[in-house]
C-alpha cells in the first residue's frame, strides 16, 4: 500500500470512529474547490452546506449568473471528486460574499447560536478533530498536485484545472467550447439550413466537424418529428399549411444543401420520399 493509500485509510478510519465520515466527505469540497474550478475560485467559494445543497458565494451578480449556467457541470465535478452523490443542488449568490468570516463558517452546515454544556463541548471537539483531518487532506492534495505535474499534467490557462498530457485543453473548457459551438451551429442551420458542413464550420470557426453534423442531426430529428406529428393530426387540406410547407422545405435544404428551386422533383422525392415531396409540389 503506497503512502497516499495508507494516509487515506487512516483518515477514513478516524472519521468513522468519530461518526463524521459522511460529513467529512461533504466538507472536502472546501479543499477540492480551487482544483475543481481553477481560476474561478477567485470569484466564487463554497460558503455553507445545508443538507444536500451547496451554497457558493460569488463576487458579483454577473458571476452568479455565469456560474448558474455552469451549475450542472460543476455539480457533477464536485460529486465525482467526492466519490458519490453528496450534493443534489448548488446555488450561487453574491449576497453570501459579504457574509462574516470565511474560515469561521467553512465547517458548519448551518448558522446558529453557539451551544454550551457537554453537547456543545463535544461538538467543538468533533469539529476540531475534523479540522485537523481536513488540514491533513489539504497537505495530501498539495502533494498529489505536485505528483501529477511531475507526470506531465498541465494547468489549463483558462480555468486552472489540471489535465493529463496529450490534450490541448482541460475537459471542463473543452465541454464548454463544444456546447457553445454546437448551439451556435444549431442556431445558424435553423436560419440557413442549405449551408454545407464546411460552410458552417468556416463561418463559426469550428474545427470539429462532428459538432456540425450533430447539430444537423438534431434539426433533422426535430423537424421530422414535427412533420410526422402534424401529418397524423391534420386532414388533407391542412397538410399544405404555410408552416408545414416551410418545415418540409427546410428539411429538404438541411439534407441536400440546396433549396427546392435548385432541385428537380425527382431529386426532391429521392431526398424526402414521395409523400413529403408531394407537399412541395406546385399544383
Amino acid at each position: 500500500m503506497n503512502e497516499f493509500a495508507s494516509l487515506g485509510h487512516i483518515i477514513e478510519k478516524s472519521l468513522n470512529d468519530l461518526g463524521l465520515f459522511q460529513k467529512a466527505r461533504k466538507y472536502q469540497v472546501y479543499v477540492l474547490w480551487p482544483r475543481l474550478v481553477g481560476e474561478l475560485s477567485k470569484h466564487a467559494f463554497p460558503r455553507r452546506i445545508d443538507g444536500d445543497t451547496l451554497y457558493v458565494a460569488t463576487s458579483s451578480s454577473v458571476w452568479s449568473q455565469e456560474l448558474t449556467f455552469m451549475a450542472p457541470e460543476i455539480l457533477s465535478k464536485v460529486n465525482n471528486a467526492l466519490g458519490g452523490q453528496y450534493f443534489r443542488e448548488i446555488r450561487f449568490s453574491e449576497h453570501l460574499w459579504r457574509a462574516a468570516a470565511r474560515e469561521g463558517s467553512r465547517f458548519a452546515e448551518s448558522a446558529g447560536p453557539k451551544r454550551s454544556g457537554p453537547r456543545g463541548q463535544n461538538r467543538d471537539r468533533q469539529e476540531k478533530d475534523l479540522d485537523r483531518v481536513l488540514v491533513s487532506l489539504k497537505a495530501t492534495m498539495r502533494r498529489r498536485v505536485a505528483e501529477l505535474k511531475a507526470k506531465g499534467y498541465k494547468t489549463c490557462e483558462k480555468c486552472g484545472y489540471l489535465f493529463p498530457p496529450g490534450k490541448n485543453e482541460c475537459p471542463m473548457c473543452e465541454a464548454r467550447r463544444e456546447l457553445y459551438q454546437y448551439n451556435s451551429a444549431v442556431a445558424l442551420l435553423e436560419r440557413h439550413p442549405d449551408l454545407t458542413d464546411d460552410a458552417v464550420s468556416q463561418t463559426l470557426g469550428i474545427t470539429d466537424l462532428w459538432l456540425v453534423q450533430r447539430a444537423r442531426d438534431e434539426l433533422d430529428s426535430r423537424w421530422s418529428s414535427f412533420i410526422r406529428s402534424s401529418l397524423a393530426q391534420s386532414d388533407r387540406k391542412e397538410r399544405k399549411s404555410v408552416e408545414m410547407v416551410e418545415t418540409v422545405a427546410k428539411l429538404l435544404a438541411l439534407r441536400s444543401g440546396k433549396t427546392a428551386e435548385g432541385l428537380t422533383q425527382r431529386e426532391i422525392s429521392e431526398i424526402l420520399g414521395k409523400r413529403l415531396a408531394a407537399i412541395l409540389k406546385k399544383e
